[in-house]
């Protein structure tokens, strides 16, 4: 509950005060209070960086795995992407019938939203169709929330 609560005050936060959210996070993850003006530290001119960029167009698309696909494509490094097979709005739409024995499910607003699978025959559909749902309804990023599917292969088998 304290959690929940907590993440809708920064959301709230956040839409109030960019700059001063972001600082507040920074304290709550360094324990330091950081030096925007003279940045010393990777973590505070990468804050920086995050302020200075922040209405820039290029960022959003940038931190969507779908949206950064094509603006690596019109950059002609599209051979260096791994093969999409598909995109989804909704968890529901997917048709496990369809993938591949070995593939790897990622939602495009987030971090940490994904659902590799070694062995389709061991994949329990209801169980990874609940966790997308959970993830889409995430606001981690203000990039759209879609569920994209990668080529996979699991370790041992490269």
């Amino acid at each position: 509950m304290i959690k929940k609560v907590g993440k809708k005050f920064f959301e709230i936060l956040t839409k109030m005060s960019p700059k001063f959210s972001t600082i507040i996070l920074y304290i709550l993850r360094t324990k330091e209070i950081p030096n925007l003006k003279n940045p010393q530290n990777f973590n505070e001119k990468t804050t920086v960086l995050k302020l200075s960029y922040a209405n820039n167009e290029l960022i959003s698309k940038c931190s969507d795995k779908y949206e950064v696909r094509k603006y690596v494509e019109s950059k002609g490094l599209g051979y260096l992407l791994n093969k999409l097979y598909y995109i989804y709005d909704n968890a529901e739409n997917i048709n496990f019938d369809e993938l591949p024995n070995q593939f790897a499910l990622k939602c495009t607003h987030g971090c940490a939203y994904n659902v590799i699978c070694d062995d389709k025959s061991k994949l329990d559909k209801e169980e990874t169709i609940k966790k997308l749902k959970k993830y889409m309804k995430e606001k981690y990023g203000l990039a759209t929330r879609r569920i994209t599917l990668f080529k996979y292969k699991a370790k041992n088998n490269m």
